[in-house]
């Protein structure tokens, strides 16, 4: 059942939220967990899972959601225990989180009243019951401190006003009902509201400490013990003496399980000096001195932390979250192949990849883990082990972490997690060992690289959902890409390189592969062949682009080629059977290839390349030159980017809305109106009117516009960011002044300049 129905309920008995308390922290960074090859969730206890690294959120499950009920089913599960069967469970949740001021009191005032006064519910009440009355009478105060404690406004942008208590009637009532009751959880429970109004309270927030050090001797250390503490330490925050606040979340981090986000969170990380002198000292236990060293760990370097709290007590389960954290660290620092930061670009050469890749690696955080892992000391030798192994991989040590992981399999968890876990880590260190794309040696990882790429996306078992694999299938294949592409190897390289050219907005990095013919025949051939080798067929099965997407290619190059017949043999003999979103002989004065498309009139490309090929025919033979002329005109530009059915469009090509997102080679391709401004010449020589003449000399200029912004931009830069901006808008194209000068008193002249703006700018202009 939902504990929560508005917004004002739950913090009437929790009391968690402090003042020192905010929403989220935002951290710095973009990091996703998916870059990490390593796993925390197999190594740590469920209750330090908010903990581990996520630098999105301030904790690893995102934001703190539950301030104003975080406690809910435990009050109710209280009351519910002690009330016995005088208050259905149902009752004590509505009244505690539900129910108001009024409602109290109406049931309070019960014997006065008739049954018609009272909801239908409270028919299941024992009035006559003296715990009940107790209860009562306890909501009706606890209530009026609940209007301070909550929090209505706790993801408002706009500042919410809180209500300090400043009833001292209250804080009497409250004190001496605490201590009148003889029933002990009772007694607790308006000690606690004490507490809790003195922290909300105007000007007596001081009371807490005075109250909780004079009584806490007196109350159990259950979950309401260390919500008080809490308070404690919040006070000592607002009097800026961190160092007791600092002691006191400790504490209950340490023993209260649901307030460790509030206790971590509201930590207050100190300098190192200050640290050490002024807060160590007040600790008089190992478990103390343990958790604040985790805490510190938590905000500063987990080294400092890891390597005190292991000479403190080397089996803390502190060490184990603060160790996840150090190596998810770690992690950040490893180049990631599909990005040169100083290129902004993909690397290409293997060598400077390998010499960058890991110079930002703490050595220090490496000898601190081996020193760790090596002494056995600790409650879980499979994490340091497994860690020690990784940062080894991290360094360059590869015969060494082989060593280390053999040890880590001798105290391997019986969890799939965790095998496979010791598996992927394996895997990573064989694969940066390898500096030469030697065949015995890929050979030698087929089976775990089959396993990585097809077996572990289909395994479902006991929280396969969190492990991480997703980074090293990605790197693993540029790795891979890169390793080929030193030995000259380009086929093998392009098969691993998961950067072909259909990959949307691939800016700087689209793949060049397929504008060198003889690329492109090696793969047509390779996919042709069933003779492969186990690390080829990995690839082969990686690599998105098939059979069908080369013929298509070819197609596309016959088409932009104007060899029309090779074109149309290809696509018969292949059956395809693709439809463009608009007519490809239709010309318009605007380019708006949006609009066509949402008419939904398609046209099959097949009847489009036999049309083309049968007007061509027509015009050899001078039949309907203008006409001929024209509609080919039309059908030449509308292949390309600025027309109405950009026929390149497929998985080599590419499918970017700009013609930056296409290789240099594709973009001059996709944008070249030459063939276009061929055929419009010719209809312009064969028009016969001066409204043919005129469409003609527009459709010339619009090719001519084309090939400036190409020349100007796409021939230029490597992306719309790059551009440098001369201000000049457009030109006056030959075509444009030849169809003012020559042309402005048809029909046409007028419907271009009410639909083109370039053309109603440069006449005005003039």
């Amino acid at each position: 059942m939902k504990k929560i129905s508005f917004l004002k309920l739950g913090l009437l008995f929790s009391g968690s939220l402090l003042l020192t308390y905010l929403v989220v922290k935002a951290c710095g960074g973009y990091y996703d967990v998916l870059t990490s090859n390593f796993t925390p969730e197999i190594y740590v206890d469920k209750a330090y899972e908010p903990l581990l690294l996520e630098e999105n959120f301030f904790y690893y499950d995102g934001a703190d959601e539950q301030h104003n009920g975080r406690f809910n089913d435990e009050i109710v599960e209280d009351w519910s225990e002690y009330l016995g069967t005088a208050v259905p469970k149902a009752v004590i949740d509505s009244l505690l989180l539900q129910g108001n001021t009024a409602l109290i009191d109406t049931l309070i005032q019960r014997p006065t009243l008739t049954d018609v006064d009272l909801p239908v519910w409270t028919k299941s009440i024992d009035f006559n019951d003296s715990k009940t009355r107790a209860f009562l009478t306890f909501l009706t105060l606890a209530k009026q401190v609940e209007s301070a404690s909550l929090n209505d406004g706790y993801w408002s942008w706009k500042p919410q006003k809180s209500t300090p208590l400043s009833d001292e009637g209250l804080f009497r009532q409250l004190q001496e009902k605490y201590e009148e009751v003889s029933d002990n959880f009772l007694k607790q429970r308006y000690w606690f509201q004490v507490i809790k109004a003195y922290f909300y309270s105007a000007s007596d927030k001081a009371k807490v400490i005075t109250f909780f050090d004079r009584t806490a001797t007196t109350v159990p250390k259950n979950t309401l013990y260390y919500r008080a503490l809490a308070y404690k330490a919040g006070v000592y925050y607002q009097q800026k003496d961190f160092s007791r606040s600092n002691l006191y979340y400790a504490q209950v981090f340490n023993a209260c399980a649901p307030m460790q986000k509030v206790a971590i969170y509201s930590y207050h990380p100190q300098d190192s000096v200050v640290f050490e002198e002024e807060t160590l000292p007040l600790a008089h236990s190992t478990a103390e001195k343990t958790t604040l060293w985790a805490l510190q760990g938590y905000y500063t370097r987990e080294e400092v932390a890891i390597n005190q709290i292991f000479a403190l007590d080397p089996k803390s389960s502190h060490l184990n979250f603060l160790l996840t954290r150090l190596i998810n660290h770690q992690e950040r620092y490893i180049k990631d192949p599909f990005y040169n930061t100083e290129t902004n670009r993909a690397y290409e050469d293997f060598d400077l990849y390998k010499k960058q890749q890991h110079e930002e690696i703490s050595r220090e955080a490496l000898e601190l883990v081996g020193k760790i892992a090596q002494s056995g000391k600790t409650d879980n030798p499979f994490l340091w082990n497994i860690s020690h192994g990784y940062l080894l991989t991290l360094n360059d040590r590869f015969d060494a972490a082989q060593k280390v992981f053999d040890q880590a399999a001798e105290t391997l968890p019986n969890t799939q997690l965790a095998k496979n876990q010791l598996r992927l880590l394996r895997l990573i260190n064989q694969l940066n060992k390898l500096e030469n794309a030697n065949p015995a040696e890929l050979e030698a990882l087929v089976g775990d690289l089959n396993w990585l790429y097809f077996d572990l996306p289909d395994q479902s078992y006991p929280n396969s959902g969190v492990f991480r694999y997703e980074n090293a299938q990605r790197w693993s294949k540029q790795y891979l890409s890169l390793l080929y592409a030193k030995s000259g190897n380009r086929l093998m390289s392009e098969l691993f390189s998961n950067s072909y050219a259909g990959y949307f907005y691939q800016y700087d990095n689209q793949s060049t592969f397929f504008d060198h013919p003889k690329n492109t025949e090696n793969l047509k051939q390779f996919l042709l062949s069933d003779q492969h080798s186990g690390i080829e067929r990995i690839g082969e099965s990686l690599y998105p682009i098939n059979l069908e997407d080369i013929y298509f290619y070819e197609v596309i190059q016959a088409l932009f080629a104007n060899h029309i017949d090779e074109a149309v043999e290809i696509y018969e003999a292949r059956g395809f059977e693709k439809e463009f979103p608009a007519n490809p002989f239709n010309a318009h004065i605007w380019d708006n290839h949006d609009a066509e498309h949402a008419l939904g009139k398609t046209y099959p490309m097949d009847k489009f390349l036999r049309t083309l090929k049968l007007m061509q025919e027509k015009l050899d033979k001078k039949e309907a030159v203008y006409q001929n002329s024209l509609l080919l005109g039309n059908a030449f530009y509308n292949i390309t980017h600025f027309g109405n059915v950009r026929a390149y469009q497929s998985d080599i090509v590419g499918y970017s809305y700009s013609p930056y997102g296409f290789s240099p080679a594709m973009r001059q391709m996709i944008t070249d109106c030459s063939l276009a401004k061929k055929y419009y010449q010719m209809a312009l020589d064969a028009a016969n009117t001066k409204e043919q003449k005129a469409k003609c000399t527009y459709m010339l200029a619009k090719c001519e516009r084309n090939d400036y912004y190409y020349k100007k931009y796409y021939s230029q830069y490597a992306n719309e960011w790059s551009e440098e901006n001369d201000d000049v808008d457009f030109i006056a194209w030959q075509s444009f002044q030849k169809l003012k000068e020559e042309y402005s008193d048809t029909q046409y002249y007028q419907e271009v300049i009410e639909e083109c703006g370039y053309f109603k700018t440069y006449v005005e202009k003039e």
